[in-house]
């Protein structure tokens, strides 16, 4: 078994194959470790930190508080499949970015899925589909069978490969489909529970035709583990 090992400040954890339960706020990784976020130091994606003593700012304990400096050593190490994905600064810095599935080639982060296990799937890559009682389904044909998504249209947009779907809005689980883009429709068809009903698309909106069910077996599973 193969495992990644992720330090927090001094506090080495693991990612190992496992189960987990998804509501469980201490299986929470940070949202640098989870969505690969570059905000900085300091910010809500920031890599971990740790004091050192001594230098110009007083030394630990002093007035002026330790000097932060990045911890030592990996953030993360690549697993078999699973591989550590990097910034490098022309200096040699390193910030670890996320996680990178080499058999699948896409960027991925943990998530709890409806499989009850937390596995690295391809957040970065994808766009919400409402799946909510309150949300109204569009389909491309009169009978409501072909369903649809929309997203935004925007400059530098990155085309998303799959749609994710929040499965337990009080104890988020997450299910993952393909989508495909397409041209707009010139109709589509809104299911308002016992009638499909013809419209207009929504302007501004790109569409995707929603395709196969992603089975959460075909991410890698995780779990958190810390050092005794």
């Amino acid at each position: 078994m193969k495992t990644i090992k992720v330090f927090f400040s001094g506090v080495v954890v693991y990612l190992s194959v496992a189960s987990v339960h998804a509501c469980n706020a201490s299986d929470t990784l940070p949202p640098w470790a989870t969505t690969g976020s570059t905000m900085g130091n300091g910010g809500a994606g920031a890599a971990p930190t740790s004091s050192a003593s001594g230098g110009d700012h007083g030394g630990k304990g002093g007035a002026g508080g330790g000097v932060m400096n990045p911890v030592p050593g990996a953030l993360a190490e690549s697993g078999s499949r699973l591989k550590a994905k990097w910034i490098a600064g022309d200096d040699g810095a390193k910030f670890f970015t996320g996680m990178h599935d080499s058999m699948r080639k896409e960027d991925c982060a943990f998530l709890p899925m409806t499989d009850g296990k937390r596995r690295c799937a391809p957040l970065s890559s994808s766009m919400r589909l409402d799946n909510s009682p309150l949300a109204i389904p569009e389909y491309i044909d009169p009978n409501c069978t072909i369903r649809v998504a929309t997203s935004p249209s925007y400059a530098c947009k990155v085309i998303p490969l799959y749609a994710h779907i929040v499965a337990d809005s009080s104890c988020p689980t997450y299910d993952f489909v393909t989508i495909a883009p397409m041209s707009t429709p010139s109709t589509v068809y809104k299911n308002t529970g016992n009638t499909c009903v013809a419209g207009p698309p929504t302007a501004k909106d790109d569409y995707y035709l929603v395709g196969a069910h992603v089975d959460p077996s075909e991410f890698v599973a995780g779990s958190i583990v810390t050092d005794p």
